[in-house]
């Protein structure tokens, strides 16, 4: 065998690939996107409640709306179980039980009131939180039991969300009346 004198050369001329990433441009790498993510993260979070707001979801008048609704399906929980016999002032009594809606001072906020709902048996449900200004129930009569219930719910919102709301979206007066039919209403 005859060796040449290039088959005993150290490949000097190929060049080494390393492979992966150091540890420098790592950490580059994970400050560029920290930092756009930062920024449009500030951005996303001011279009979606732009966008929330243009829809109606927020503000008083949503509140308003969302808390009457709950309200009036509790109402009518209460007419196809037990039957509504009374209601008087912000008092409801019902085949079995006795509840009463109360305006309390809020522990959540300074300064505002909470709408509660208790029930006699030591069970409280707060409907509106921190918002309320005036919160009224009367009922429609027919007879000996009533035929349904009108409501006023008064809101105003305060505090760091209010800052973020048109004036239009700060206060709401919504009235709504809830209706029993007579179909549906049990018997007491």
């Amino acid at each position: 065998m005859i060796c040449t004198a290039t088959s005993f050369r150290t490949n000097s001329n190929r060049r080494h690939f390393r492979r992966g990433i150091s540890l420098l441009e790592t950490v580059a790498c994970v400050a560029i996107v920290a930092t756009m993510s930062t920024a449009i993260v500030g951005v996303m979070q001011n279009s979606t409640r732009v966008a929330t707001a243009s829809r109606g979801a927020v503000g008083a008048p949503a509140q308003a709306r969302q808390a009457l609704r709950q309200i009036s399906d509790q109402l009518h929980q209460w007419d196809q179980t037990d039957g509504i016999q009374l209601i008087s002032g912000q008092t409801i009594v019902t085949g079995s039980q006795k509840y009463r809606y109360s305006k309390q001072v809020s522990s959540s906020t300074k300064g505002g009131y909470d709408l509660v709902l208790e029930d006699g048996n030591g069970n409280d449900l707060v409907c509106v939180q921190g918002t309320l200004v005036d919160f009224k129930i009367d009922p429609i009569p027919s007879g000996t039991a009533p035929i349904g219930i009108e409501m006023r719910l008064r809101l105003k919102l305060n505090g760091v969300l209010a800052d973020e709301l048109r004036s239009g979206e700060l206060e709401a007066d919504v009235r709504t009346q809830v209706c029993f039919p007579a179909q549906l209403r049990a018997k007491p």
